[in-house]
């Protein structure tokens, strides 16, 4: 099967109907998972049809804005697919523009958007984006709130879900930052800020909310990923994430009783044994062995509990012993033998993979200038 091309225009009808302007992006979108033939053959129906009539719909929409420019829609089908990110999204948009970014690590990331004149649909997007409209936003609305089209404002901050869609329409240029999030780093960043389960974190679906505690992190996010400085992106991230899980109208807490996954005392086990082994290999038998459970068993176990793989999570604490052993100093060859690398070279892949930087670089940026 061959997936056809993102088309980033789509001389859409604009200034008329939004019901007619959506039936022809439907009509238009290209169908993944259909034969080439029925392709064909739809490509030449959509040539001999007649111009389409407005539809009558009894759902009540938004009312028509005049049309100064021209706004395009992005279907889900012009992104990469239903598992497709946020970011993919907006690539597609074809007035939006990214500003900047940063690689945070783990799948983590920041980027800045600049995007006008467009309707966006998120369709179950991967991964959990937060998001903080720095300059503009009044000219932005959600179309599919229940209590019907919400606009943004500067300032404003939105959650949006893993798996949940939404859809957009922007009139007038604004900026905004997106932190990117895969789902299963931010449970391990819930379970490790507040040694609970990570399945004990539900996200919400929050739209233009007033988060003043937020503004700070996420202007000094957006100040480090223009300059390029990971090491203050990260920082404003933790502080971020601080914040977002200490308000429960973005994250909510469980309190049922959990079934499966590891008790708190396996856990913590668990936990003294990597970190007093860390400069050592260490295999999954070994861990599964100190809570009497099968490899199998304990790593699905873990997963469940921690949010991440026991080797993800042995990745991060090793990545952590190598950032404070490189600030205090203490050579790369050794570092690297303290944190269970075999060598300095397989210190430096990993680490630049965790982090977007270099070892050394990671030295040099710690250094006040």
């Amino acid at each position: 099967m061959t997936v056809p091309p993102i088309s980033s225009s789509l001389d859409l009808p604009v200034g008329g109907n939004p019901v007619a302007a959506e039936q022809v992006l439907r009509a238009r979108a290209p169908r993944i998972g259909a034969g080439a033939a029925s392709d064909e053959a739809s490509a030449q129906d959509r040539a001999s049809a007649p111009a389409m009539p407005p539809a009558a719909s009894s759902a009540p929409r938004p009312a028509a804005l005049p049309a100064t420019r021209s706004r395009t829609r992005v279907p889900a089908s012009l992104a990469t697919g239903p598992t497709a990110p946020i970011s993919a999204y907006l690539a597609a948009s074809p007035h939006a523009e990214l500003r900047g970014g940063l690689d945070l690590g783990f799948g983590r990331s920041v980027k800045l958007w600049r995007n006008r004149d467009a309707f966006v649909r998120y369709d179950a997007p991967a991964g959990h984006t937060l998001s903080f409209y720095s300059k503009g936003g009044a000219g932005t609305r959600r179309l599919d709130t229940p209590g019907g089209p919400a606009r943004g404002w500067q300032g404003a901050v939105c959650m949006m879900p893993e798996g949940l869609s939404s859809e957009w329409e922007i009139t007038e240029s604004f900026e905004f930052v997106h932190i990117n999030l895969p789902d299963d780093e931010l449970r391990l960043a819930y379970a490790e800020t507040f040694d609970r389960d990570a399945r004990a974190v539900d996200v919400a679906d929050l739209t233009y909310a007033d988060a003043q505690g937020m503004a700070a992190p996420f202007l000094a996010l957006q100040a480090a990923a223009l300059s390029g400085q990971a090491i203050w992106a990260e920082e404003a991230a933790t502080e971020l994430l601080a914040a977002l899980f200490s308000e429960s109208r973005f994250v909510a807490r469980c309190t049922g009783r959990l079934a499966g996954g590891l008790s708190p005392k396996s856990l913590g086990r668990i936990r003294e044994f990597i970190e007093a082994n860390l400069d050592q290999p260490l295999h999954l038998r070994d861990l599964a062995g100190l809570v009497g459970l099968s490899e199998f068993h304990f790593q699905r176990s873990f997963r469940a509990s921690v949010g991440v793989t026991p080797h993800r999570l042995i990745q991060h604490r090793r990545i952590q012993r190598a950032k404070a052993l490189i600030g205090a100093g203490e050579p790369l060859a050794q570092a690297a033998a303290a944190c269970g690398f075999d060598s300095q070279s397989h210190l430096s892949r990993a680490f630049k993979a965790a982090t977007g930087l270099t070892p050394g670089r990671y030295r040099l940026d710690l250094r006040p200038s």
